[in-house]
C-alpha cells in the first residue's frame, strides 16, 4: 500500500513550480479545506482550490518554504515559513490522502506570527498561539523537534495560553479579553 511519503511530491511540484493546474488532478471532489482564515471548514474541489491559489497570491512564493514534515500513513505535516507584507509566517499544512492518492482531507495552519505560547508542566507537549486565532498543541521529543497533535481556533489574536497543572485542560485568551478553554486528552 503507498502512503503519504509516496504522494507528497505531487504537491511540492505544484507548491514549489506554482502550477495550480495540478490541483485538479490532485483534489479530490469531497476534499475539505479547513484554516483560521475562514473560521469554518469549506467543502468542495472548487472552493478548496480558490482558496489555494489566492494563498498562492498571497504568499511571498519567492520565499516560501518547506522546513520540515512528517508522514504518518496516510497523513503528511508539512512545517513552512515565507512571509506576507514584511511579516514573518510560520504554518502548518495538515495533508489527509486517500489510497489512491487524492487529498480529500484537510489543510491548516497558523497563518500570522506566534503571538504566545506554554509548555505543559511535567511533559513534552506545547501550545502555541497565533495572531490569526489559531491554536496548536505539539508534541515534543526530548531533541525538541515534533508534531502537531491538535489544533483549534479564536476568532481574534491569541494573547495567553494557560496549561492546567494535571494537563487535562488548556485555556487561551484573545485580544478582545474572551477566554476558551479545552479538555485535553492525556
Amino acid at each position: 500500500m503507498q502512503t503519504a511519503k509516496d504522494f507528497i511530491n505531487r504537491w511540492h511540484h505544484i507548491v514549489t513550480q506554482q502550477n495550480m493546474d495540478g490541483l485538479d488532478a490532485l483534489l479530490a471532489e469531497n476534499v475539505v479545506f479547513s484554516s483560521p482564515i475562514v473560521f469554518t471548514p469549506i467543502p468542495g474541489k472548487e472552493l478548496t482550490k480558490m482558496y489555494l491559489i489566492a494563498a498562492g497570491f498571497n504568499f511571498n512564493m519567492e520565499q516560501f518554504q518547506y522546513t520540515r514534515e512528517v508522514h504518518d500513513g496516510l497523513h503528511s505535516v508539512l512545517e513552512f515559513e515565507t512571509t506576507i507584507d514584511d511579516i514573518s509566517v510560520n504554518g502548518v499544512d495538515m495533508i489527509e490522502w486517500t489510497a489512491e492518492g487524492t487529498h480529500p482531507g484537510q489543510l491548516q495552519y497558523h497563518l500570522l506570527p506566534i503571538s504566545s505560547f506554554a509548555f505543559a508542566p511535567g511533559s513534552n507537549r506545547l501550545a502555541s498561539g497565533s495572531r490569526d486565532g489559531s491554536l496548536a498543541i505539539w508534541g515534543l521529543k526530548d531533541d525538541g523537534h515534533g508534531g502537531i497533535a491538535g489544533f483549534s481556533h479564536m476568532t481574534d489574536h491569541i494573547s495567553t495560553i494557560a496549561w492546567k497543572k494535571d494537563e487535562k485542560a488548556l485555556a487561551a485568551g484573545d485580544a478582545n479579553g474572551k477566554v476558551k478553554t479545552w479538555k485535553i486528552k492525556t
